[in-house]
């Protein structure tokens, strides 16, 4: 009787670092596609395409989308919009304060007694 050794079966190995390979590359090529729109997206958002000339005309420079800049502008504007959305709240509640009907008023307007 002979013994003969058996090679270990590595036939379908190619075949899954092939598909691995390409996954990885497909990847990689997507998240580069969308960073180059990305970028061609916030170069349009500042550049001049109007036929006004460029003395006359004011265009506001925005960022690169994820740069600090831009994330600085975004805190900053955000931070205004809270300012206003809190004064304006200080407002009504001390014009509901001063008002003849300020427990009324407090609760949304139920009713008016200056309608009577």
């Amino acid at each position: 009787m002979r013994v003969t050794a058996r090679k270990p079966a590595s036939d379908g190995f190619a075949v899954l670092e092939l598909l691995l390979v390409l996954v990885i590359v497909a990847g990689v090529v997507g998240v580069g596609a969308y960073v180059f729109k990305q970028k061609q997206n916030a170069n349009s958002l500042t550049s001049t395409t109007s036929s006004t000339p460029a003395a006359t005309k004011t265009v506001a420079k925005v960022p690169a989308a994820g740069t600090s800049a831009a994330v600085d502008q975004i805190t900053s504007t955000e931070a205004q919009a809270e300012v206003n959305a809190s004064s304006a709240s200080d407002a009504q509640i001390q014009q509901d304060a001063n008002s003849a009907n300020s427990t009324i008023s407090s609760v949304g307007g139920a009713y008016n007694e200056t309608n009577f």
